[in-house]
Parts: C-alpha cells; sequence; structure tokens
C-alpha cells in the first residue's frame, strides 16, 4: 500500500474527505519519486 492511500484511509476514518493531493508545495502531481505528500482535507 503506498503512503497517500494509507493516509486517505486514515483522514476517511477520521471523518475527513479529500480534496485535493499534491507531490510538493508548488502543487507537483503525486508521484511515488516525491518526498513529500500535500494532502488538502474537509470535515
Amino acid at each position: 500500500m503506498t503512503m497517500w492511500i494509507a493516509l486517505a484511509a486514515f483522514l476517511a476514518g477520521a471523518g475527513f474527505a479529500i480534496e485535493a493531493r499534491y507531490g510538493g508545495w508548488s502543487r507537483q502531481p503525486l508521484a511515488p519519486a516525491r518526498p513529500e505528500i500535500i494532502t488538502i482535507a474537509r470535515v
């Protein structure tokens, strides 16, 4: 399981809905080679 899938499951279990996911602070797309996961979530 990739980290962003695990993060999505954790957030959903806590009642959050993911609005956007990025692979960096400049809104790069998520990719396995990216070291960052930026997630925008809402309750």
